[in-house]
């Protein structure tokens, strides 16, 4: 809350936390990245005495910061930032994140342009990790906040941009050494091929089931509800082929 003085009395505002929380990967959900941001912030924002507004879906899963996909309309963020602007955010507001690099992994000209957006907008940054606060108005009485957040924008969008590089370079390589006989990583390889042999095999009796559900579907009409309907039916004709009882 934040409490205001005047010259008759003293008053108490209450301040509006819309905590958002993202991971890059659903891979990361193993990790535990949302939980532990969803928790922390919880424990920041109450030892604020904020007042934490859940009236926005404030979580991006498997949603780039570097590409800026978490700004699309259908994005948590993007969304957000569209109710801003069309004044459903209650004010005063103050938008947490873990760290900057939460909300922004682009060049620096992008994250900065998001950065004062926000704080246009009349809503507040903090980031819990450091503790910082951003604002529109103490950016103006002193700008050395401002220069940290671009050292630590610019930071983030350097480690993004050489781990995209570096993953660039590891697929190409591996498109090369596909061409040339050898083996891809194992994720690129659907459950019906095996390479334990050193190379491509395909695994009949699983494939049999995925040309079994595309003749289904092409050329019999069926949705993938009645495909569904019909698995035990597919599985066990399947099994029963592979184990000779056909």
């Amino acid at each position: 809350m934040t409490i205001i003085k005047t010259m008759d009395s003293t008053t108490t505002r209450t301040t509006y936390c819309y905590s958002y929380h993202r991971i890059s990967t659903r891979n990361q959900l193993k990790g535990g990245g949302i939980k532990r941001q969803i928790e922390d912030s919880t424990r920041f924002c109450e030892s604020q005495n904020w007042m934490m507004d859940t009236t926005f879906k404030l979580t991006d899963i498997g949603t780039s910061a570097y590409h800026g996909k978490n700004l699309d309309d259908r994005a948590a963020l993007g969304s957000f930032l569209k109710a801003a602007d069309d004044g459903l955010v209650k004010r005063p507001a103050v938008l947490l994140v873990e760290s900057l690099d939460r909300l922004s992994r682009a060049n620096i000209m992008d994250a900065l342009e998001l950065f004062i957006r926000i704080l246009n907008a009349g809503i507040s940054i903090c980031t819990y990790h450091d503790r910082m606060i951003y604002s529109k108005e103490s950016i103006q009485a002193n700008f050395g906040p401002l220069l940290i957040s671009i050292t630590i924008m610019c930071r983030a969008h350097e480690e993004s941009d050489i781990k995209s590089r570096r993953l660039k370079k590891s697929w190409l390589q591996m498109r090369e050494r596909i061409k040339n006989g050898g083996l891809g990583h194992s994720s690129i390889y659907p459950e019906w091929i095996s390479i334990d042999s050193g190379k491509p095999e395909i695994i009949e009796s699983k494939a049999n089931i995925i040309r079994q559900v595309f003749d289904l579907c092409v050329n019999h009409n069926m949705s993938y509800l009645h495909i569904l309907a019909h698995r035990e039916h597919l599985f066990c004709s399947t099994v029963n082929a592979h184990s000779g009882l056909a």
